[in-house]
């Protein structure tokens, strides 16, 4: 059994490819927490997918396609030792700079960063201009690579490469145009830091009074990201934004908060910054519902039924 952890970098091809060089290969699933076109998952056996929308969309192609959410890794607790909650909010992530499917989030954060005393640990790494060069550094490693004789048979991908390119450019173009294209970095230098990873993300979330979250644009009014569990799981009140599926995982306003816009984002903030005792029970409350119902262990057994049904 091969199974990709959020989605295959590899090909269709490559997995094709996979299947002819060791037929003892049995099942190959694919865990997707980005939508993606479902025909990169023609020769995957089963899809495993982060939101209820993506299991629509994907079933529209493929038969085996089960909705299957993140979850929290119960034993960081065992490895982390915070005393006290000496960070009043914080935010851990990519800012939404110069990321077009997040420019909702860049808004937020600017907003909060101007308005409250909020830490923000963020990633703001992402330059399209280095992503477009890198596709042209590639692109002539391949002419060198490749005899000038048999270039023709790569016209779909040199088409390809250079589509992308230019859609990144119309991409920028917009991102301009929506004004996203300052770093939140820059601006507030001295409650923004650099972005962490590991236990030292958690020590963080485990620090921090309540944590705000936000969902990409492509997650169609649903939630379910990675942050969602880590946080709740790491003891922090999570404030979120909304989804239709929200309810299917904790209960609104006893094991989460959440805010209807920035503005609603602050009110709540300002509430519970006042009413600390009160977040503090939902952060508890918050916590036992993803150590009972989305840990490491409940997604193992939920591959494992899966895999035993379609073995």
């Amino acid at each position: 059994i091969v199974f990709f952890q959020h989605r295959p970098h590899v090909t269709k091809s490559v997995i094709k490819q996979i299947r002819k060089d060791f037929n003892f290969v049995r099942l190959i699933i694919a865990h997707n927490g980005f939508l993606i076109d479902a025909d990169e998952f023609s020769e995957t056996d089963i899809i495993l997918c982060a939101f209820p929308s993506y299991l629509k969309n994907y079933k529209k192609k493929h038969n085996n396609v089960y909705l299957f959410y993140h979850y929290f890794n119960e034993n960081i607790t065992n490895k982390i030792s915070v005393k006290k909650k000496d960070i009043d909010i914080s935010f851990i992530g990519n800012s939404g700079y110069l990321l077009p499917n997040h420019y909702n989030r860049f808004y937020l954060l600017d907003f909060l960063l101007t308005n409250t005393n909020i830490k923000c640990w963020i990633d703001e790494n992402h330059f399209f201009n280095n992503s477009i060069k890198n596709k042209i550094i590639n692109l002539f490693k391949n002419i060198i690579f490749y005899q000038p004789s048999i270039l023709i048979k790569f016209e779909k991908y040199f088409h390809k490469i250079f589509s992308e390119v230019y859609e990144e450019k119309i991409i920028l173009k917009n991102l301009n145009e929506l004004k996203v294209n300052y770093k939140l970095s820059e601006k507030f230098i001295n409650r923004c830091f650099k972005p962490v990873y590991g236990l030292n993300m958690y020590s963080i979330l485990f620090r921090s009074k309540i944590s705000i979250n936000s969902h990409m644009l492509k997650s169609n009014k649903e939630v379910g990201n990675m942050r969602l569990f880590e946080a709740t799981g790491a003891g922090s009140c999570v404030l979120t934004d909304d989804g239709n599926n929200l309810k299917d995982l904790f209960e609104i306003n006893k094991e989460i908060i959440t805010y209807k816009n920035k503005y609603d984002c602050i009110d709540k903030i300002k509430y519970f910054g006042k009413n600390f005792n009160e977040a503090n029970e939902i952060a508890r409350n918050g916590r036992q519902k993803t150590l009972k119902n989305h840990t490491s262990k409940n997604r193992a057994d939920e591959i494992n039924e899966i895999i035993i049904k379609n073995i």
